[in-house]
């Protein structure tokens, strides 16, 4: 029986996430140059491999909680709430909040 195009797709998908992945690995180690003495992985390269990886990770709809203790938990909860884009359809004004300016520290 032929394989489906969503079999084939689904290989593919992974394949190239454990691709990604060994190279994210990969960067852990240092390279070695022609003498196999260890050198630093060139910051193009490193960098190339990053945005790949949260590329994957954002088309895979993938998150990262936060620390606890962080209060992004608490601005998460709060961003939910705060949503006016309703208002918006309806032509309503909206004005951001202003912030006090922190005072220098004495």
């Amino acid at each position: 029986m032929a394989e489906s195009i969503t079999d084939k797709l689904a290989t593919m998908h992974k394949l190239v996430v454990d691709s990604i992945l060994d190279d994210l690995e990969g960067l852990e180690q240092p390279m070695a140059d022609g003498d196999g003495n260890p050198v630093a992985w060139p910051m193009e390269q490193r960098q190339a491999i990053q945005r790949m990886a949260l590329a994957v990770l954002k088309q895979n709809g993938v998150t990262a909680p936060a620390p606890k203790g962080s209060g992004l938990n608490n601005a998460a909860k709060l961003a939910g709430k705060l949503d006016f884009k309703g208002l918006q359809e309806k032509r309503a004004i909206v004005l951001p909040f202003k912030r006090e300016p922190e005072s220098p520290a004495a």
